[in-house]
């Protein structure tokens, strides 16, 4: 599961909790789309280590859009 643009300010909370909560929550990748480096950093931070789970759905995904 993926979340929506976190940066968009549309729910209540630092990107720091808001990361955390989506992560919590079930999802699997949270998407941070402003370009903004220093709120990436939060991101990143605030996210587990990437698994083979979410490897190979990911690389699916890709495969279909191309």
């Amino acid at each position: 599961m993926i979340t929506d643009d976190i940066s968009m300010k549309s729910l209540k909370g630092s990107l720091k909790e808001k990361t955390k909560k989506a992560f919590n929550a079930g999802c699997n990748l949270v998407l941070h789309c402003n370009g903004n480096l220093k709120e990436m950093n939060i991101v990143a931070k605030n996210s587990p280590k990437i698994d083979s789970f979410i490897l190979k759905k990911t690389s699916q995904f890709y495969k279909i859009l191309s």
